[in-house]
């Protein structure tokens, strides 16, 4: 079946038209595309009202989100990690697993072993290449970065004088 779009008069299947009333199984008189249409000009044209929309309703529902995605990263924490490595570092799970198998699950700098720790090894890189150098734990990681971030402003100040 096809149905006329109320807005751009062209005659569309029904799949092209979202649903009004889902018991009912009424469609829009508009089709998709002239609604998608019609939202983005609205919020161009209205865009400090849209944000303030958005943040209320971001709050509205902060708490809510946030208790879901901290279920959500309970049940899936594969899917988390792997979402989280590829984001983060551009690697994927399979790769961090093969560089811990490399160091047999041990810190590259101490030697501890993840098994003694209370977080998985982390992934220690350069922040200015990206070139990832191996994997570490979370104190050895932490002391790399104030080191280099220390170094940086010692830099900053010895190019001063």
């Amino acid at each position: 079946m096809k149905k006329i779009c109320s807005r751009c008069g062209i005659s569309k299947p029904l799949e092209a038209f979202a649903f009004q009333n889902t018991k009912l199984n009424k469609k829009m008189s508009a089709c998709k595309d002239c609604m998608n249409k019609q939202q983005k000009e609205f919020r161009a044209n209205n865009s400090e009202l849209q944000k303030r929309k958005d943040r209320k309703q971001y709050q509205s529902q902060k708490k809510k989100r946030v208790a879901y995605a901290k279920e959500y990263r309970k049940k899936h924490p594969d899917r988390t990690k792997r979402t989280n490595l590829k984001v983060k570092y551009g690697i994927s799970l399979e790769e961090y697993n093969d560089m811990k198998e490399r160091q047999q699950g041990k810190c590259a700098i101490c030697g501890k072993h993840e098994d003694s720790l209370k977080k998985s090894l982390c992934v220690d890189h350069c922040h200015s290449t990206g070139v990832i150098r191996g994997l570490l734990c979370d104190t050895c990681n932490k002391f790399l970065g104030f080191y280099e971030k220390l170094k940086g402003q010692c830099e900053l100040y010895l190019r001063k004088e």
